[in-house]
């Protein structure tokens, strides 16, 4: 009977064992768990910091993409309207010549001119 008890009694120190082991597990789980929601909450508050600080520069970006546009439109206009004057002036003085060339022909076609 002695071997009985001792027998039930090692069974039942390992028992206490195993769930000690258990629960210093299971608090372990939690500590690892609490830990990386802690990790994780850190990393999604970084990546909105890091969103939010990105965003105000690519809306630099884009504002200045937009102005830059802006001037080149302008200068692209003002370099249309140069050369619609310039073609406009060319038409003028080609006229100009003819008209002369024409007048210098009739003098030199009339006899005694």
């Amino acid at each position: 009977m002695g071997d009985f008890l001792m027998g039930h009694l090692d069974s039942a120190a390992a028992l206490y064992q195993a769930e000690a082991e258990n629960r210093h597990l299971e608090q372990t789980i939690l500590a690892l768990r609490s830990e990386l929601e802690a990790v994780k909450a850190k990393g999604r508050e970084n990546v909105q910091k890091e969103i939010a600080e990105h965003s105000g520069e690519i809306m630099q970006l884009k504002e200045t993409a937009r102005e830059l546009r802006r001037q080149l439109e302008r200068i692209d206009a003002g370099y249309k309207q140069r050369i619609h004057d310039m073609k406009r002036e060319a038409r003028g003085q080609m006229k100009q010549l003819q008209e002369t060339i024409t007048a210098l022909r009739d003098k030199l076609d009339k006899p005694n001119g």
